[in-house]
């Protein structure tokens, strides 16, 4: 008894285009694309920016933004605008 039934040519190039198109759409994605929030940490007198996401797993990770500047600053105005969820709304609140 055959453990495995090979496929027709047609199945075999629908596959191969179906992979292919999966493969592509991960490359374009960022760490803008997971759902999170900034957070700010002060770290030798010096302010920081993580942006803290949670695993599949349910474990809380922060990756390093960069330092306070406005270079940063606007990478982050850009995840809001782009209508990601997440708190960075308020960080950029009037005062």
């Amino acid at each position: 008894m055959a453990r495995y039934v090979e496929l027709t040519l047609a199945a075999q190039t629908a596959y191969a285009q179906v992979l292919e198109a999966a493969v592509a759409s991960l490359h374009g994605r960022t760490l803008a694309d997971l759902p999170g929030s900034f957070a700010a940490k002060v770290v030798k007198g010096y302010k920081y920016w993580y942006y803290q996401y949670t695993e599949p797993s349910g474990k809380l990770r922060q990756a390093f933004v960069g330092p306070h500047n406005d270079a940063v600053r606007s990478l982050m105005e850009k995840k809001v605008h782009r209508g990601f969820p997440g708190n960075a709304a308020l960080i950029f609140r009037k005062k």
